[in-house]
């Protein structure tokens, strides 16, 4: 992958982490009714996935 492909799919997956966090999480936390824990903590680890390989990706150094 190219340098500038590596920063765009970084970029793509933080906002991927953000959306996640955004609807399931938050989403999670503000409904009136009785929250759902395997919900909550699927979206928290999708959150966390894709913001630790965004930030592996965003680290990595061009090979060329």
């Amino acid at each position: 992958m190219h340098k500038k492909q590596r920063e765009n799919t970084a970029k793509y997956l933080y906002d991927i982490s953000k959306i996640i966090f955004a609807t399931v999480v938050i989403g999670q936390l503000i409904q009136r009714e009785k929250i759902q824990t395997d919900l909550l903590a699927s979206g928290i680890i999708a959150c966390l996935g894709t913001y630790f390989i965004a930030f592996l990706l965003d680290r990595m150094e061009d090979t060329k």
